[in-house]
Parts: structure tokens; C-alpha cells; sequence
């Protein structure tokens, strides 16, 4: 190899090699994103349907900017699929810090197979009757996360009874849970 190109594969390698670490640390701090139910909100309650939206915090512990390009997130009532969310709006969340994210869950009994409806039925009954314990929330699916220009999806898998969201706080979950 003449002594040009060895300068030339040095010189890239010097180049490429810290940027491809530098993204992989980029990467790793995008997994690392930490989210949590901290609220809700009824907008509308009849005798065969309810509508809310359901606030999850998203916290940023890494040292970069993370872009948060929308996201897709099944919704589940007591194991009833109630459908699939999506939002393309994008969120910037600096350094450090955290944001939030509002998720609008609407069902209705209506159209529905019986089986399903008995069981929304009851979730109903339930809420009307303060029996929150009885009442499981599911949210699966993932954000579009970016970070340093790289587009990372970030796995959503939380589940929780509305006891527990009425409960929480207002501090995300760490990376572990």
C-alpha cells in the first residue's frame, strides 16, 4: 500500500470511527428515555362510551437533545383493543429535562362484538363506581425518537390499573422499569 493511501485510511478512520462511537452513545441515551402516566382527564362520560386523555411524562437523562417525532401506541381497556393512536407532531426535549405528551382515549360500546362490550360495559360500571383497582390501561407501541440525526423508535409497554394512574407522580420512571 503506498504511503498515500495508508495517510488517507488513517485520516478516515480517524474521522469515522469517534463519530460512529459518538452516535452508538447518542443511541444508548435515546433507550434510556424514561416515561410515566402522570395524569388524566375525562372529556366526555355517557351511558355508552368515555373519552379522556391520558398525560404520560417523558424524561430526557441524557447530555442530547432528543427529537421526538410523533408516536404509535395500541390502547387497551381490561384486555379490549381499543385502537391504534398516532400523532407525526414532533417534540424537542433538551438535556436533562422533560416534557409531556397527551393521549386522547375515546370508546364507545357501540359497533362493537358482545364480548367486547360486556367487558367495557363493566369498565364503565366500574368507573362510575370509583372501582379504579378493576379498571387495567394498556399502552403499547413505540415513539420516533431521534437523536444526533439518528431516528431511533423507543418501545412504549406500560400497564397500569386507573388506581394507580389517579396515583401517580409526577417523576417519570427511570430506564429500568
Amino acid at each position: 500500500m503506498t504511503r498515500g493511501w495508508t495517510i488517507f485510511l488513517a485520516a478516515t478512520a480517524a474521522i469515522v470511527i469517534p463519530g460512529g462511537i459518538w452516535a452508538g452513545v447518542g443511541i444508548a441515551a435515546l433507550r434510556k428515555i424514561g416515561s410515566k402516566v402522570v395524569k388524566y382527564q375525562i372529556t366526555k362520560i355517557e351511558k355508552s362510551s368515555l373519552g379522556m386523555s391520558i398525560t404520560v411524562l417523558v424524561k430526557n437523562p441524557s447530555e442530547f437533545r432528543i427529537l421526538i417525532r410523533g408516536y404509535n401506541i395500541n390502547i387497551a381497556l381490561n384486555g379490549v383493543n381499543l385502537g391504534n393512536i398516532t400523532d407525526r407532531t414532533t417534540k424537542i426535549i433538551k438535556a436533562n429535562t422533560q416534557s409531556t405528551l397527551v393521549i386522547p382515549v375515546n370508546f364507545s360500546l357501540e359497533k362493537r362484538p358482545a364480548e367486547e362490550k360486556k367487558i367495557l360495559n363493566q369498565v364503565l360500571i366500574n368507573f362510575a363506581t370509583l372501582q379504579y383497582k378493576k379498571i387495567n390501561v394498556s399502552l403499547n407501541g413505540k415513539f420516533r425518537g431521534e437523536i444526533l440525526k439518528i431516528p431511533v423508535p423507543v418501545q412504549i409497554d406500560m400497564n397500569y390499573t386507573f388506581e394507580e394512574i389517579i396515583k401517580a407522580i409526577d417523576e417519570p420512571s427511570d430506564e429500568s422499569q
